[in-house]
């Protein structure tokens, strides 16, 4: 972000006319529910905020499109051009902050397009809150008297598994959003894959897998997050010989091969962008235990780019205690999402 005072000069004075005149367009529904900080919003559209303190005039620019706002006014300038009504801009606690309407306009007015006709191309985020129902998964158990408390591993990654549901259909509008569960349901491991590997797929798309967890250890100090991907020498069938036609199941082993390959790389960079995110989000919290390899059933049986994170230790009481927080699960979602979305513009600008 840019603070000092910009030299708009005569542009200045002509959005700021145009900002307090009519007659202006609607805007639609807004994909944010809260006021958000402009330099965020900024931030996550890979452009650049300007903003001059001393006509509370700003504006948010990618590439050669751009839209500028006024404290205190509903209007919003698209392209020095067109104007769209939109909520209230406010100006607190040192930031310029964006109603929901006005966040949402200017998200989809300056997210780049994503090609699809000839490039690979993410459709779906498949995210899966690991055990359910029945099964518990770990549990810590801390504290004493009136302050003990119980730590389930099915209850957090439920919970955080639906805040990063609704971070990514907010902010990613145009993926399909899929869960195993929603709820406190038992899935068996092959089902959750089976879910997942019925999810159609046209020729240049692809579909992520996710799986959450949270973590456990004889030792209370252990701590922290990490992700696993499957190890590189597991062998697995990736591609049914059935599915090719005939002049191609003679090279099925080939085949099948190559895409085991991609699928690991895949996975590989998955899971480090997710460890990334969460060292962004909550890395001054905990400990960053990085990217690690293990021939875990729900990955294994996948058959996409597939990651295991694990959130936290629930038998630590420090991280348990976390783990409790409202504030602390959102940045473990944003961290997440944070980790997704860089992995998703990486793979589509490249492959």
């Amino acid at each position: 972000m840019r603070g000092s005072s910009l030299p708009w000069g005569v542009a200045s004075l002509v959005i700021l006319v145009l900002l307090l005149a009519g007659p202006v367009r609607q805007s639609g529904a807004g994909e944010y529910s809260e006021y958000q900080r402009a330099f965020d919003v900024a931030r996550e559209l890979g452009g650049e905020l300007l903003w001059d303190p001393q006509t509370e005039l700003g504006e948010i620019r990618r590439g050669d499109r751009s839209v500028r706002f006024m404290v205190g006014s509903k209007t919003l300038a698209i392209d020095r051009r067109e104007l769209r009504q939109a909520g209230e801009v406010r100006y607190s606690d040192g930031h310029v902050k964006l109603s929901p309407e006005a966040a949402s306009l200017i998200a989809s007015t300056l997210r780049p397009e994503i090609p699809r006709d000839d490039r690979a191309y993410v459709s779906t985020i498949f995210i899966d809150p690991g055990h359910g129902g029945r099964d518990p998964g770990t549990v810590g158990r801390h504290g004493s008297g009136d302050g003990a408390f119980e730590l389930r591993e099915k209850d957090i990654v439920l919970d955080v598994s639906l805040r990063l549901r609704d971070l990514l259909e907010q902010r990613l509008p145009e993926r399909d959003i899929v869960l195993s569960r929603e709820d406190d349901e038992f899935l068996s491991l092959d089902e959750r894959t089976d879910i997942a590997n019925q999810i159609p797929e046209e020729e240049e798309e692809i579909v992520l897998f996710v799986s959450v967890h949270a973590n456990a250890s004889f030792n209370t100090r252990a701590r922290g997050f990490e992700a696993w991907y499957l190890p590189p020498d597991v062998r697995r069938q990736v591609i049914a010989p059935e599915e090719l036609d005939e002049s191609r199941r003679s090279i099925h082993a080939i085949l099948n091969t190559m895409k085991e390959e991609e699928l690991t790389l895949q996975s590989y960079h998955l899971a480090d962008r997710l460890v990334a995110g969460l060292d962004r989000a909550v890395g001054q919290y905990t400990e960053n235990r990085g990217v690690r390899e293990r021939n875990f059933a729900v990955v294994r049986n996948a058959n996409m780019p597939s990651v295991l994170v694990e959130l936290g230790f629930v038998t630590n009481e420090a991280e348990a205690r976390l783990l409790r927080r409202e504030d602390y699960l959102n940045k473990l979602a944003e961290g997440l999402y944070s980790g997704i979305r860089q992995f998703v513009e990486e793979f589509e600008s490249t492959s």
